[in-house]
């Protein structure tokens, strides 16, 4: 890698003039930047894999452009992924970071000790999420850098030394020698072919052996061989260079996600498990280039919806509030909203809840997660336009199809407060008439969700992730049981006005 890397910090939504990026005055090399830039996203666009069961992202941006961020003529604007990625343009290497929205404030350009506390969050999002299993529970706040993907390659090699050094992985492989005796089955067309050159005694055959140098060995090889040519971190660079060292004897070939995919692990084997899932998140983000090619990329972008909705399930489902029995995404009725004549049943239109909760009376409750920013946030240009008593129109047109297909009445906007500023007013419910809805009055509350620490915070050292952030889960989760609550009251509390 090259000496210097040039760091551009990037907020969702936010232009970022080319004129604020060094050595861009030359138009040529802006031009050159542009085009690199360019085939640098459509390589990660076009290998990205979706990093949640239920995201949507592949099918709905199956187009051949990519959607990470709007190359313009005179700005750059990040779309709905945060993360960070490299590439080269000429003869620089440049370490682009993504970040959420809810950080941004006018002029303001975070610092290394700013990007720590933003990748902390980051960080602590993915991992409560169900993505970097491991990294609540055996990262520290102290390792987490200023650069997001020398964070993560970081926990992935203490991982893997720490998981081979303990004891070293054997596992069944499929084989394919020339033997003496027949093991396994015979492959008789490679036998004809011995037979004809008078070779009687050659048997090929295919056989299924436990052996050290095995599939996921060599993808972990693999794996460690590309991260060790792209880290700058000696520490990491010295980790995988021991993993390297212990499976010396396993043969070094090329690997792709489909390899990680053929391997079956025992469910005993959770920490093989974590660093198959790292191997695959690697594999899928690294360009089928080489790191030390001219214009090789590596990556890592998640799309904040999907994000934002993961983590708002998986809290509500390690502390379901009051009066709740499940927690899941299926809600009541047909999942569809439309039909086509002469058919009788719908099918068409299907309806994607991000939250269906359950209630213990038998009554159901759906809360939809929309990552964006209110009229009632922060005035730094990100709000966004059409919003209607803190509900967009098309928010509100959802909800009421929500309400029409599933027959559900309580119906909750689930919006993320702003890092900065003061707390997020309360934003009063609406009530939707019930010749709208079919009868019941539905009742659609908005409500911000706090889900990062105070300006002030500044993680200690040698404090792990998940402790650090131990209260401010409780306090999602106390935050999401007092919209439910809200959901719940009874009707008689109702003001007598009416949104139609």
């Amino acid at each position: 890698m090259n000496e210097r890397v040039f760091s551009l910090n990037l907020f969702e939504f936010v232009p970022m003039p080319y004129d604020r990026i060094g050595g861009l005055s030359d138009m040529g090399c802006r031009e050159a930047f542009m085009n690199d830039l360019q085939r640098c996203l459509e390589e990660l666009w076009s290998s990205r894999n979706g990093l949640f069961e239920q995201d949507v992202s592949k099918e709905e941006d199956d187009s051949g452009r990519q959607s990470f961020i709007e190359i313009g003529r005179l700005h750059l604007k990040p779309r709905n992924w945060i993360g960070s990625f490299r590439f080269r343009s000429m003869d620089r290497e440049y370490a682009v970071n993504v970040l959420p929205k809810i950080f941004h404030r006018s002029e303001y350009e975070p610092d290394g000790d700013g990007l720590r506390r933003i990748f902390a969050h980051v960080l602590w999002w993915m991992s409560r999420s169900g993505i970097l299993k491991v990294a609540a529970s055996r990262m520290n706040t102290g390792s987490v850098s200023s650069d997001l993907l020398e964070t993560v390659v970081g926990l992935f090699s203490r991982l893997a030394l720490d998981v081979y050094s303990d004891a070293a992985y054997h596992g069944h492989f499929m084989m394919e020698e020339t033997l003496g005796t027949i093991r396994g089955s015979m492959d008789f067309v490679g036998y004809a072919r011995n037979t004809s050159r008078g070779l009687y005694h050659r048997i090929p055959c295919r056989f299924d052996a436990f052996r050290f140098d095995n599939r996921l060995n060599r993808i972990v090889k693999y794996v460690c061989v590309l991260l060790r040519d792209f880290t700058s971190s000696d520490s990491t660079r010295s980790n995988l260079d021991e993993v390297l060292f212990i499976l010396e004897e396993v043969c070094l070939i090329p690997m792709s996600v489909q390899d990680c995919d053929r391997v079956s692990l025992n469910p005993v084997h959770g920490d093989l498990s974590a660093i198959l899932d790292y191997c695959r998140l690697f594999l899928s983000s690294l360009s089928s280039l080489s790191w030390k090619d001219e214009y090789s990329v590596f990556g890592i972008m998640i799309r904040s919806e999907s994000l934002f909705e993961s983590l708002m399930l998986s809290i509500l489902s390690a502390s379901p509030p009051a009066g709740v029995c499940s927690v899941g995404t299926e809600g009541p009725g047909s999942p569809y909203l439309a039909r086509k004549l002469p058919e009788t049943k719908a099918r068409y239109y299907r309806m994607r809840h991000d939250i269906v909760l359950t209630m213990e009376d038998g009554r159901h409750v759906i809360l939809d997660a929309k990552y964006k920013r209110t009229t009632n946030a922060q005035n730094t240009g990100l709000s966004e336009p059409d919003m209607v008593y803190g509900i967009s129109r098309p928010d509100m047109y959802q909800m009421i199809s929500y309400a029409v297909g599933t027959g559900v009445t309580r119906i909750g906007l689930v919006y993320p407060a702003d890092a900065f500023g003061p707390p997020s007013p309360v934003v009063p419910y609406c009530l939707v008439d019930n010749r709208i809805s079919g009868g019941g009055t539905v009742k659609i509350q908005p409500f911000h969700v706090n889900i990062t620490h105070p300006l002030h915070w500044n993680h200690e050292p040698h404090v792990r992730l998940g402790t650090a952030f131990g209260a401010l889960e409780e306090s999602i989760s106390l935050q999401l049981s007092e919209l439910v609550s809200k959901l719940c009251e009874e009707r008689e509390s109702y003001p007598s006005e009416y949104v139609s």
